[in-house]
């Protein structure tokens, strides 16, 4: 992190140019892309600054090709030039809308005082690069919608969202099967590792050398309990998920790597869960519960907390050392539960967020007694509860309008269903905290993500997950 863009500006050197000069772009065409998206370049350098300024985020990269303005959303301009290898020459100008662009001797300017004020205004930068080596040999995923990147296209489930408004601000602007308007967090987790988004499982391609690089199970509707979404129709349960990564994916690899190598490879690999969420939304409280019949809410949780147990301890037992576990949100404050509860935008639903937090002190619990137990088991507890109450509680720090009404949707609050096939949604995703009913937008979980890779406690526990991904074992 950098405190002034400006001083990054003055004093990127000539070698970190010279890195990027072969891809000669940022983007050729770019699309109708929101203001604040991160996006893959192939040997190319990005930037992404956050600003307290009513403008939040802007995205801009290196071209070394032709001088462009990039005109992002109709909202911002930004040009950035740069001489070729061995030239010293960088400039930049930015303003706030592309008509207050001017152009005079060739040069561009701002007018009517409309520059962006990118020496105060942003506050800290955040510079990757495509191409490097990966920081883990893989990345490999267990979950829910939260994660899900299209195994549900190819089942027979009601719990889809393979058709637009899906994926309007994904890199390829179609709908991949992500239930959110773009990439979720643990695709931007795998941009931070140096590896390309993780490819479902059940998709026809994810077989062969592209299972070095990680594989992702996540189904949508699935949860921690084999019962939980049966009202969906076919969907992978968490169990089924660690058996085709046990039978499947697993001894496929070996055949590549061999058993010792393959061993060091999954022991050095970073592994994550994201579930639990319908077990209860979609399980204890649904119409027709799919939870054990009687069984009381402090009962379930230990259920839960137990049978994730036994999930952690399958993946230890086939060498898995590096796990990330993550804790749930408050469900309370999702568009579907405010719609089914009745209540007014701007309340969340109290018993269930008191839910979310007991479920997620029981978990934390559990998986520190797991650590003392298996002493080469590094876990880490990942709270995605505070990063969206935070945002929720302080929309206009995180540049949030809308904090309980959905993008897109059906009824009160877009909380009575998903995005309709085809309909129209918001125009300002990146001012909503919620994507559809139950998903936030792709801008929110980049902001969950950044908050639990890059920070300890109370994000992360015991440590950061970039300490998990940067521990030698």
């Amino acid at each position: 992190m950098i405190p002034a863009a400006l001083e990054y500006m003055r004093n990127v050197g000539d070698s970190e140019l010279h890195q990027s000069a072969t891809a000669g772009l940022f983007f050729d065409n770019i699309r109708e892309t929101l203001v604040y998206e991160s996006f893959e370049l192939s040997h190319a350098r990005s930037v992404n600054l956050n600003s307290s300024e009513p403008l939040k985020f802007v995205v801009f990269g290196l071209n070394l090709r032709n001088d462009r303005i990039l005109f992002l959303h109709g909202k911002f301009v930004f040009r950035w030039t740069a001489s070729p290898p061995g030239g010293h020459h960088t400039s930049s100008t930015a303003c706030i809308r592309g008509k207050d662009l001017q152009w005079e001797n060739g040069e561009a300017s701002c007018v009517r005082g409309a520059l962006v004020p990118i020496i105060a205004g942003f506050s800290s930068a955040t510079l990757t690069t495509a191409g490097k080596a990966p920081l883990v040999p893989a990345l490999f995923i267990f979950g829910d919608s939260l994660a899900d990147p299209g195994n549900n296209n190819h089942l027979i489930s009601l719990a889809k969202s393979n058709h637009p408004p899906y994926g309007r601000q994904f890199d390829t602007h179609m709908a991949t099967g992500r239930f959110t308007n773009g990439r979720t967090a643990v695709d931007f987790l795998a941009e931070e590792l140096g590896l390309p988004l993780v490819p479902p499982f059940l998709d026809s391609s994810t077989k062969g050398q592209k299972l070095l690089q990680g594989v992702n199970y996540a189904s949508a509707g699935s949860g921690i309990l084999n019962s939980t979404g049966m009202f969906f129709g076919e969907i992978i349960t968490t169990w089924k998920q660690l058996e085709y990564f046990r039978d499947s994916t697993q001894p496929e690899i070996y055949k590549l790597l061999g058993k010792k190598a393959g061993e060091d490879f999954f022991r050095k690999s970073i592994f994550y869960l994201i579930s639990g969420s319908n077990d209860f939304v979609n399980g204890y409280y649904f119409l027709i519960p799919t939870t054990p019949h009687g069984i009381s809410i402090q009962d379930l949780m230990q259920l839960l907390i137990s049978t994730v147990s036994s999930q952690l301890k399958v993946l230890y037992d086939l060498g898995v050392r590096k796990v990330g576990v993550a804790g749930l949100a408050p469900l309370g404050c999702c568009p579907s539960q405010i719609t089914k509860y009745n209540l007014t935008a701007g309340n969340c639903v109290e018993f269930l967020n008191d839910v979310s937090e007991k479920y997620n002190d029981a978990l934390k619990n559990m998986l520190l007694q797991l650590r003392e137990e298996l002493e080469d088991f590094h876990l880490v507890y990942s709270n995605l509860y505070d990063p969206l109450m935070e945002a929720i509680n302080n929309p206009a720090m995180y540049g949030f309008n809308f904090t309980h009404a959905a993008c897109c949707g059906v009824g009160k609050l877009n909380g009575k269903f998903i995005c309709i096939p085809y309909s129209r949604p918001c125009d300002d995703p990146q001012h909503h905290i919620f994507f559809d009913y139950y998903h936030p937008t792709s801008r929110m979980y980049d902001l969950i993500f950044r908050k639990v890779y890059f920070n300890g406690p109370p994000f992360s526990i015991p440590y950061s997950g970039q300490f998990l991904v940067n521990l030698t074992i």
